[in-house]
């Protein structure tokens, strides 16, 4: 290996080689992000029409099939990232060492909670504001028992669903309570609705999302062994969860807040079947593609989508900057096509140069200043 010629896998912080598998994942969540944000910014931000044809309800990133799916997959795995970067730590058994790994959560959720932040105010609803809150809270749970993570993650979800049952009741009462949903952070109250209850990606439910990733990545040798009970576990949970869906769809449940939100799919509602389908849909590709991705490593697409998912930092700010270059100065029409257009050309230019700048180069931009702050 020369300096200009780096393998595609180094080994984690950990010391054991790193797994192909979550980088694939991410750089595949990341084209789904990519696809969902230039659509909304395209067709839907601003606009009150709803969408008539079946593709355009899929895609509809309210309401549609595909809605929050790739962010919670993305979510997902930023959970085995944060158990990657703490797996020497929470082994170790080490209180310095537990310290020193707190405080580069703290720093690191610090800098993607203010970057967040200002990106915000260009491209709303980024996720990068909430990654910062969800390694905050990682950063007090990460040396703890599986057993307990899962007990947090459970109770942040049913958190969610009383929320969301209370709201539903303030609705029905005639009070829509929007300001869990501040379109803007101009006060105290503002700041903590956003992060915790409101808007797009708030810790309730999120971060339960991010707790199931740091479990799957404790498990992530035992997947090849499992591979055909967690699969079929996971398919029979999700068609659960749908077939529970369609049929409250056949009674009138919408006058019972607590029905309603226990059977509702809506992302925006956030209730009991959303989010156990959520995460199990995000839990099923990680595992899929992970599989994919072990068995054909070999091949050139996945080696570069391993690059391309270990610059995803560099990859997601690139997008937005993408978008303000190519669609606002072009002046491109709107519509669904329009934006799967948009997404296409930004992700075949993205793997292009973010393999190539990873194989001569190494970590992206992004990721180097980012590791320089947090640690």
């Amino acid at each position: 290996m020369t300096p200009f010629d780096r393998p595609p896998a180094g080994p984690t912080r950990s010391g054991r080689p790193r797994n192909i598998g979550p980088d694939v994942a991410r750089a595949v969540a990341l084209i789904g992000v990519v696809v969902m944000n230039y659509h909304g910014m395209i067709n839907f931000w601003g606009q009150s029409a709803p969408p008539t044809s079946l593709i355009d309800r899929v895609f509809d990133i309210s309401t549609g099939a595909l809605s929050t799916r790739f962010a919670a997959t993305f979510v997902v795995i930023a959970g085995i990232g944060v158990t990657m970067l703490t797996e020497r730590t929470r082994t170790s058994g080490s209180s310095a060492a537990l310290y020193d790994t707190r405080l580069r959560l703290l720093r690191r959720g610090s800098i993607l909670l203010i970057g967040g932040y200002f990106l915000d105010l260009a491209w709303p609803g980024t996720i990068l504001f909430y990654y910062g809150a969800f390694f905050f809270a990682a950063a007090f749970v990460f040396h703890l028992s599986t057993r307990t993570l899962v007990a947090i993650a459970v109770m942040t979800s049913t958190a969610t669903v009383l929320v969301s049952v209370w709201r539903r009741h303030r609705l029905l009462d005639g009070d829509p309570t929007q300001w869990v949903d501040p379109p803007s952070i101009a006060s105290v109250q503002d700041f903590t609705a956003r992060l915790f209850l409101g808007y797009t990606h708030p810790l309730l439910p999120w971060f339960a999302f991010l707790l199931a990733g740091m479990i799957l990545g404790r498990h992530l040798d035992d997947i090849s062994k499992h591979f055909a009970r967690i699969t079929a576990i996971l398919i029979t949970v999700i068609v659960t969860m749908y077939v529970l869906a369609t049929a409250a769809r056949s009674f009138d449940v919408s006058e019972s807040a607590m029905w309603y939100i226990a059977t509702s799919m809506q992302p925006d509602e956030r209730g009991a079947t959303y989010i156990v389908s959520t995460l199990a849909l995000a839990l099923l590709a990680v595992v899929l593609i992970s599989r994919l991705a072990q068995r054909f490593d070999s091949q050139a697409l996945m080696t570069a989508l391993q690059r391309a998912g270990q610059l995803s930092l560099t990859l997601y700010l690139g997008h937005v900057l993408f978008f303000y270059m190519v669609y606002d100065w072009l002046g491109w029409n709107s519509g669904l096509g329009w934006a799967l257009l948009l997404a296409t050309l930004y992700w075949v230019l993205a793997i292009v140069v973010g393999s190539w700048w990873h194989h001569r180069i190494g970590a992206g931009p992004a990721e180097r200043l980012y590791r320089l702050l947090g640690g």
